[in-house]
């Protein structure tokens, strides 16, 4: 700060009032930097500014100058107007000083309640004792932000002798109120209102209510548990939804009450335990809820499985594996998804499953193995690929395409010869994943294969591998007599930057009459094209490049000669 000529700040101030909102913030800059009781004044002037940068520009210098501007400060707490009023509280409260406390006391009267709302705050961060009863008084206030920030007010203060009146307003008609009482209870730590926060955090018809209160029966240390557990059984949703928060919320205390209720005879009360378990994630869920597997119930199975698949136990694994062979579709589905979540943990076993009786665990195996990925997999799957069921040698081909390990090609080049369309299918399209030019004359000739699937994802395959021995099938396929082939066949070409062939595509884009080719097909010209008129820029680009270092290079030459 400086000392700045009587001329000089009444210029400053003077530029308060001017219409450009940059000259009046760089007024503010220079204000704060001159210092002084006259300057401090002016920045207070200019937190009632229109422009809300101006305001923000005007708090930080009087934040910076906090020794100098406190008591001008607390003086213009007799402005009359509000706004001035309410930022100055603000101001104050970030000040952090006591000597304001009597005299934000004062503005808790004030007839705007922003302006007391803010006076609340303020005595909050001060933190000072002599807040507490005024700050209690307007508990009960007319306006309900003004009770909820008492309500706040009073938890930061950790104030015990608010605690009868915090119970109160338990029972506020808003809910924000309610909220606020919960969390300040909470923050106080007393365990009187232990009850009253057990009821609320059940039966009111919030939901950030009963929030809060579960989480000011944590901070107290106790959350009764016997009511949450008789209330999964209740028919209102809120009140199990809050029973289940509450018993999350309590974690490992509450796994061997939750363990018994899973032979309740209400199933949504046993699906509902079974995923409060898992959520918890205790060890000793285990058993009880790998014995729920045999449920009678589908939804109090598949909470079980879900509950199983988040706890990570090895020994649960197997029990997992035998449900995905489980003739209902969502059961399987579920006990998949568990199976997968288990990650590595579940390899050898899923391995062995693979030589499992039924060909419906044998294929979701494979399936969950190429997912999960891991060398250890590459193996057993080649030899899967023998399977004596054509489905599993598919979700094996599959598998080993997401796996993309370099000895899958040979078995998988094989078996583009299978008996059946689909093992032919999925095998090209995994080659193409794998991108080996040594599999480029097989897939070409799956370009002749009598089912439009083969043809196509062989098609497809070629143009990931973007070998030009390719381009001839690709160039052939577009004769084919399927669009889907003609499609791929395009696309692929266009991969493999075949700008030859441009015209052709261009003529397969004209409107019908002209052209009557499939939409499908016209789908993929049109996309070949941009793409093939993008190589062709690239390459005119490149060939620039060299005709201008051309010159300097003839240059250099004869100038050596």
């Amino acid at each position: 700060m400086h000392g700045g000529g009587s001329n000089e700040l009444n210029k400053f101030i003077a530029d308060l009032r001017r219409p450009e909102s940059a000259i009046r913030e760089k007024a503010v800059k220079s204000l704060q930097e001159i210092g002084g009781v006259e300057a401090t004044q002016a920045l207070i002037l200019a937190l009632t500014d229109q422009d809300a940068r101006i305001r923000s520009a005007a708090t930080q210098a009087l934040l910076s100058i906090r020794e100098i501007a406190l008591q001008p400060l607390i003086q213009s707490l007799n402005n009359a107007d509000k706004l001035l009023k309410r930022s100055v509280c603000e101001i104050l409260g970030q000040i952090n000083n006591e000597q304001a406390v009597d005299h934000l006391i004062q503005q808790l009267q004030d007839d705007d309640p922003l302006v007391r709302s803010a006076a609340i705050e303020a005595l909050g961060r001060i933190g000072h004792h002599r807040a507490v009863d005024p700050i209690l008084a307007i508990l009960e206030d007319e306006n309900s932000w003004v009770r909820a920030i008492a309500a706040t007010a009073l938890g930061n203060f950790k104030a015990r002798t608010a605690v009868d009146e915090l119970i109160t307003k338990l029972d506020d008609p808003v809910h924000w109120v309610r909220a606020a009482a919960a969390e300040a209870l909470g923050k106080i730590s007393d365990r009187k209102p232990v009850d009253d926060l057990i009821m609320k955090s059940l039966e009111d018809p919030d939901q950030s209510v009963r929030m809060s209160a579960i989480e000011a029966l944590k901070q107290i240390g106790t959350i009764a548990i016997e009511p949450y557990i008789d209330s999964l059984s209740s028919e209102d949703l809120n009140t199990r939804f809050a029973a289940i928060d509450a018993l999350l919320a309590e974690g490992s205390v509450a796994v061997a009450p939750l363990i018994s209720l899973l032979g309740h005879q209400n199933p949504v009360v046993r699906a509902t335990v079974a995923e409060i378990l898992g959520n918890i994630g205790d060890t000793r869920a285990v058993e009880p809820l790998t014995d729920l597997l045999a449920d009678e119930i589908e939804s109090v199975q598949i909470a079980a499985i879900n509950a199983l698949g988040k706890i990570k136990e090895e020994k649960t694994i197997e029990s997992l594996i035998r449900a995905l062979g489980n003739e209902d579709p969502k059961i399987s589905a579920a006990a998949s998804k568990a199976v997968l979540r288990m990650g590595d943990l579940a390899i050898e076993k899923l391995i062995a499953a693979l030589h499992d009786k039924r060909a419906e665990v044998r294929a979701i195996v494979a399936n969950i193995l190429g997912k999960i990925g891991d060398f250890r997999i590459v193996e057993p799957l080649i030899q899967t690929l023998n399977d004596e069921v054509a489905w599993v040698r598919a979700a094996a081909a599959e598998a080993l395409g997401k796996v993309t390990d370099i000895d899958a090609v040979k078995p998988l080049a094989e078996h583009l010869s299978d008996e059946n369309y689909l093992v032919r299918a999925t095998a090209a399209e995994s080659l193409g994943k794998l991108r080996d030019e040594q599999t480029v004359p097989d897939l070409v000739k799956c370009l002749n294969d009598e089912i439009t699937m083969v043809k196509r994802a062989a098609a497809i395959a070629l143009g990931k591998i973007s070998d030009p021995s390719a381009v001839d099938g690709l160039l052939k396929a577009l004769e084919d007599t399927d669009a889907p082939v003609r499609a791929a066949a395009i696309e692929s070409l266009a991969n493999l930057r075949q700008t030859g062939f441009l015209e052709y595509l261009k003529r397969i884009v004209l409107p019908w009459p002209w052209s009557r080719e499939s939409p499908e097909v016209k789908r993929a010209a049109k996309r070949a094209i941009k793409k093939l008129r993008e190589v062709l820029e690239e390459e005119a680009a490149i060939a620039e490049e060299a005709k201008e270092e051309e010159p300097s290079t003839s240059k250099n030459e004869k100038s050596t000669s």
